[in-house]
């Protein structure tokens, strides 16, 4: 499910309250004006935060709240009056989604929206300490636009957890849920959270999950291309705040793979909602072809262990990792080289990791060690030396091995900027394949089960 932050701020009894989950990058803006109790109350049982924070006249109305007693909601953190400010939240909002932003998102209608939203991105700028660019829009929410459940209805229900052990085993939600994306769970969740109350949008879903239901090539194929994506919605998260490691990168590759196959598969569809989801498919064949080339396979944990940018991506990486290989060569032409020069038929040239690269004689043949060597070693068997040769070698490596791991993650930091920019873009095709698997699951149970589509009037 969704991980919520929600803020609120309250005055002249009137309530605006934001709430975001800045994993996936949805921020939501629902206002209140009159029956404040029963609207939040209802808005708080639909959204499940897991944090609250808020003016302090908003703390003495959330902490009044009849619905406390229930011991489910978390405790409110009242946060500084600066926050709420309408010209400081005013700078956050301009900050966070441009210049004009205010207008674009229509937050003059109504003056408290302003200090509700702009307190949260101050509270997150705070905590988070890092890019928030995957919150792009505000998207507003109508209290009205669904079904007014109380706790007590949505527990004795047992909609989405079972009341004895709260659990989803055994709940409507287990008995329903066969999405295959962990984005298209949450938005399945989210449809249980908050039943639609227009006949016009229930109808749309039920006919695309009627068309759906009765297609069942369609529905393996579906089934079997969403089981290859995952959370694209929470890499685009790590993209944004910096976090991202190439392993993810790997999982948007095969996400963004799958893309073509689903939109061709319901091109020829009838239903609104999925002709609609095709149209609003976007096409990332070319990152698709820059992660293929770039990010091996099985990429280490780390970013700071390198290895993980595939040979042949870049040549001067290429150079770098093959200056151990270069080295070895040059070693036994050197190795030779003064063999001749000394007359030390035994002389051999090796390295290792406590002592480096040295040459190494036999007590035997000491004698015949020329004054521009450098001890570095006594053994029981001889001694060890080095040249000014041998140690542009050993630089020569070394400094292949920093380097090479500083351009690998300035390439991954190239890469990441890329997909930087194709951050809205990723969430908008998010949210489609969320809805789409949220329609198939609801296709495939009502076949196995033999459900019939209501007529809603």
């Amino acid at each position: 499910k969704n991980n919520y932050i929600m803020s609120m701020f309250l005055n002249d009894d009137k309530l605006s309250v934001v709430y975001c989950d800045i994993t996936t990058g949805e921020l939501n803006l629902c206002h209140l004006d009159g029956g404040l109790e029963s609207n939040f109350a209802d808005l708080l049982n639909r959204v499940m935060p897991s944090q609250v924070i808020g003016n302090a006249k908003a703390k003495i109305f959330y902490n009044d709240l009849p619905i406390l007693r229930f011991g489910v909601y978390p405790r409110f953190e009242e946060y500084f009056d600066y926050a709420y400010d309408t010209a400081k939240a005013t700078a956050n909002i301009e900050k966070q989604f441009g210049e004009n932003a205010v207008n674009v998102f229509e937050l003059k209608a109504n003056k408290l929206d302003i200090p509700a939203i702009g307190g949260l991105l101050e509270y997150l700028q705070e905590t988070q300490k890092r890019s928030l660019k995957n919150i792009s829009k505000i998207t507003k929410v109508k209290n009205n636009q669904f079904m007014v459940i109380d706790m007590n209805t949505r527990r004795n229900l047992e909609l989405v957890e079972s009341i004895r052990e709260r659990k989803k085993y055994g709940s409507l939600f287990w008995v329903l849920d066969m999405t295959k994306t962990s984005l298209g769970g949450r938005k399945f969740r989210s449809m249980f959270d908050q039943p639609l109350q227009s006949a016009t949008q229930i109808n749309e879903r039920l006919d695309a999950v009627e068309e759906l239901s009765k297609n069942l090539i369609l529905r393996d194929r579906l089934s079997e291309s969403l089981s290859n994506i995952k959370d694209i919605e929470r890499i685009s998260g790590k993209i944004a705040y910096g976090n991202i490691l190439p392993k993810d990168l790997i999982m948007l590759k095969t996400s963004l793979a799958q893309l073509p196959e689903i939109r061709d598969l319901i091109a020829n569809t009838k239903a609104k909602k999925l002709v609609s989801t095709a149209e609003n498919l976007v096409d990332f064949g070319e990152i698709v072809s820059l992660l293929e080339n770039a990010i091996i396979e099985n990429p280490p944990a780390l970013i700071k262990e390198g290895g993980y940018i595939k040979e042949g991506f870049n040549e001067e990486l290429d150079q770098l990792r093959h200056a151990r290989q270069i080295a070895k060569l040059e070693c036994e032409k050197l190795e030779e080289f003064e063999r001749e020069q000394t007359g030390i038929k035994n002389l051999k040239i090796h390295s290792n990791s406590v002592f480096g690269y040295y040459i190494e004689v036999t007590k035997s043949q000491i004698d015949l060690v020329p004054f521009r060597y450098q001890r570095k070693q006594t053994t029981t068997n001889g001694e060890r030396y080095i040249t000014e040769e041998l140690k542009n070698i050993e630089d020569k490596i070394l400094n292949a091995e920093d380097r090479k791991i500083e351009l690998e993650q300035k390439l991954f930091e190239e890469i990441r900027n890329i997909l930087l920019t194709n951050i809205s873009p990723l969430q908008q095709t998010a949210r489609q394949i969320a809805n789409l698997d949220a329609l198939l699951s609801l296709a495939i149970v009502a076949n196995e089960n033999n459900y019939i589509k209501p007529e809603i009037n």
